[in-house]
C-alpha cells in the first residue's frame, strides 16, 4: 500500500477545504483529490471500506514494517508485531469522475526525453509549463531563455506540463486533456491536474524566434564551454549582477567575468568560427543545456542559438 499512497499523496493536501482532502476514499475503486488534483486507481485490492484520513494511515505505516489491515464497521485496525492502532473510517460524499471519453498520446523514450529537456527552461506562472501541441513542444524562461521542438505526435489539443506533472510521467504513460485539464493515464489509474489556461502562452514569440532566426554560425560544443564559464564566474562572488563576456576572434573564444570587488578572470577555447563576434550573458546562460548542443552565433544581434538537430534553444544577450 505504502507505493499506492505516495500517488495518491497528490491529491490531498493538510487543510480543511474541501472537507475530504484529507482524506482517501476506498470503495469499487481508490481516489483522493483536493480540489486541484484527482487520483484513481481503478481496483482496490485492500480489505477497506469507506474515507479514511491519508496523514494518518501514512504515519502509521510508516512505521510498520509487515502490517496486517482488517476493517471492523467504521475501525480500521493494523497491527504489525506488538504494535497495534485504530483509525476511524468515515463515509463522505467523495467526488468521483466518469470514465474518461478522450484522446490520448502515449509516451515513448523520445518524447518524454523532449519534455524533460523543455522542462528545464520554464520559470514562474504561465512559463512554468511546457506547452505541447500537434506541432510543438514549447518552453520559455520568462522569455529570457525558450526552447522549441517540432514534432508530428497525435495530439489533438493544447496540453500543459508542470513539474508536478513531470514526476508522474513514465515511458509508456499516456497523456490526454479533459476540459483544458491534463490528464496521466498509467496502468491501473489515472490522474487529473488542473492546469491554467495557456491561451496567453508565448507560443507565438517562440516559434518565430527559433523558426525566423537569422544566418547563424558554429562556434563550438556546450560542453567545451560549460566548465569554462563556471571556472570565470568564481570572480562574480557577491556580484550582485553576474554576467559573461564572450569574445570571439581568429578561431578563439574568450571568456570573461569582471568583478568590481574582486577582479578579473578570463578562458580562452577553440571556437570554429574566425570573424568576430561579442555578446554578453548571465552566468547560468549555460545550466541545464545538456552536452549534445552546439552553440551558435549570428552577427546582427547577440543572441545564442543552441541546436542539436532535434531542438533548438534561443538565449537573448545583451
Amino acid at each position: 500500500m505504502k507505493e499506492i499512497l505516495k500517488v495518491l499523496k497528490l491529491g490531498v493536501k493538510s487543510e480543511d477545504y474541501p472537507y475530504f482532502c484529507q482524506h482517501i476514499h476506498f470503495g469499487k475503486n481508490i481516489r483522493s483529490t483536493n480540489g486541484s488534483v484527482y487520483v484513481e486507481f481503478d481496483e482496490n485490492k485492500y480489505p477497506i471500506e469507506g474515507d479514511v484520513n491519508f496523514f494518518v494511515l501514512e504515519n502509521v505505516l510508516n512505521n510498520c514494517e509487515t502490517p496486517q489491515i482488517e476493517q471492523k464497521d467504521a475501525k480500521l485496525n493494523i497491527k504489525d508485531g506488538d504494535f497495534k492502532s485504530t483509525l476511524i473510517v468515515d463515509k463522505m460524499d467523495f467526488p468521483s469522475h466518469p470514465e474518461l471519453d478522450i484522446d490520448f498520446v502515449e509516451l515513448n523514450e523520445d518524447f518524454l526525453y523532449i519534455i524533460k529537456s523543455a522542462m528545464k527552461f520554464t520559470g514562474d506562472g504561465l512559463f512554468s509549463y511546457v506547452y505541447m501541441d500537434k506541432d510543438y513542444v514549447l518552453s520559455s524562461l520568462n522569455k529570457e531563455k525558450v526552447f522549441y521542438h517540432k514534432h508530428n505526435e497525435d495530439i489533438n489539443n493544447v496540453i500543459g506540463i508542470n513539474k508536478k506533472i513531470l514526476s508522474t510521467l513514465s515511458e509508456g504513460v499516456k497523456l490526454g486533456v479533459l476540459n483544458h485539464n491534463a490528464v496521466v493515464k498509467f496502468n491501473g489509474g489515472k490522474i487529473i491536474f488542473k492546469i491554467a489556461l495557456l491561451d496567453n502562452f508565448p507560443s507565438d514569440f517562440i516559434i518565430k524566434m527559433a523558426e525566423e532566426k537569422p544566418e547563424c554560425f558554429k562556434i563550438c560544443n556546450v560542453a567545451l564551454l560549460q566548465d569554462t564559464v563556471k571556472k570565470v564566474s568564481s570572480i562574480l562572488t557577491n556580484e550582485r549582477v553576474k554576467k559573461v563576456y564572450l569574445e570571439n576572434s581568429d578561431s578563439r573564444l574568450t571568456v570573461r567575468a569582471e568583478s568590481a570587488i574582486n577582479g578579473v578572470s578570463s578562458s580562452i577555447v577553440d571556437s570554429e568560427l574566425k570573424q568576430e563576434w561579442s555578446g554578453e550573458f548571465y552566468n547560468d546562460f549555460l545550466n541545464n543545456v545538456d552536452l549534445d548542443f552546439d552553440l551558435f552565433v549570428n552577427f546582427n544581434n547577440k543572441n545564442i542559438y543552441l541546436s542539436n538537430e532535434r531542438s533548438e534553444i534561443v538565449i537573448v544577450g545583451g
